[in-house]
């Protein structure tokens, strides 16, 4: 799949008829892509625990991080997934409904995770463009999950799989926006892959 924002005229009619309808879709894409985040993060520890430079020799292992720096490791790069997926849509139109339900997507994720507030993490982000919000967010990961025996591996690891998953957090907009609510219940409460 190469991602492609929703064309203007598709947005049209994707439009919910009610807030209500549009905040339970809002959820959605925030609880998928804080999911998302979350094997993002196993997957860059995982990555990073096993790199050995030399081929022979293990490099020190990580310090342990605590639940609450896992958390607010989470909850940033989920507040960061919504962003993103509004920044690769604005290269179609975005109508203000759709900015709306962006901004509602953030609530929904200070409602699931409360700490920090989306708002702070996008105050960390000046404006500028996906490639190097992408870079920039993989420089606050490597701090804020003590990767800095394996910084340089893990700076491009995690810039390229956050600028990479672009398909699956337009999947993951494109299933809030489409897919009928019920649908949205069943999958939201599937488990989430380990």
């Amino acid at each position: 799949m190469s991602f492609q924002p929703i064309p203007p005229n598709e947005l049209a009619v994707l439009e919910p008829p009610t807030a209500a309808e549009r905040h339970k879709r809002a959820m959605y894409l925030a609880a998928q892509l804080g999911r998302h985040s979350i094997q993002l993060i196993r997957k860059c520890l995982s990555h990073c625990d096993e790199i050995d430079f030399s081929g022979t020799t293990p490099i020190k292992a990580r310090p342990e991080l605590d639940d609450k720096e896992q958390y607010v490791a989470m909850k940033e790069l989920a507040a960061l997934s919504i962003w993103l997926a509004l920044a690769e849509q604005l290269n179609g139109e975005t109508p203000d409904w759709l900015k709306t339900f962006f901004c509602d997507s953030w609530a929904c994720a200070d409602i699931l995770f409360d700490y920090p507030t989306s708002k702070q993490v996008l105050d960390c982000y000046p404006p500028m463009d996906v490639n190097v919000t992408c870079q920039t967010a993989a420089m606050r990961m490597c701090h804020n999950l003590h990767l800095g025996d394996v910084v340089q591996d893990a700076l491009v690891y995690i810039t390229d799989t956050l600028v990479n998953a672009a398909d699956t957090r337009a999947e993951i907009l494109g299933d809030a926006l489409k897919r009928p609510l019920p649908e949205l219940h069943q999958l939201i409460a599937q488990p989430a892959p380990v």
